[in-house]
């Protein structure tokens, strides 16, 4: 026994890797319906993108301290939004900062 998964992961349980046991970044985008956060079986790379407030290329890292909090509507929840590639706040910064 390898402990290699054959025939790949469940993606609808949020795990990747050759084994299966890493799970999906939480800066992942959820699948509402599904209930999970999909990624790439092998790479962990989100499937839906980064959820608001993640960067990275598996969403790893949230956006900056500095960046200005703004109520997200659709979340339902305070975000600090920014460019899922630059990190650059998409609504401004917090006082004192640029």
């Amino acid at each position: 026994m390898t402990g290699v998964c054959t025939f790949g992961c469940d993606v609808n349980r949020g795990y990747y890797s050759e084994t299966c046991y890493k799970k999906c970044s939480l800066g992942c985008e959820e699948d509402f319906a599904a209930r999970v956060r999909p990624c790439d079986p092998l790479s962990g790379k989100c499937s839906l993108g980064c959820e608001p407030g993640w960067i990275g290329e598996m969403c790893q890292e949230e956006c900056g301290t500095n960046c200005k909090t703004v109520y997200d509507h659709f979340y339902r929840k305070d975000i600090r939004h920014c460019n899922n590639v630059t990190g650059t706040c998409t609504d401004g910064c917090n006082p004192g900062w640029y």
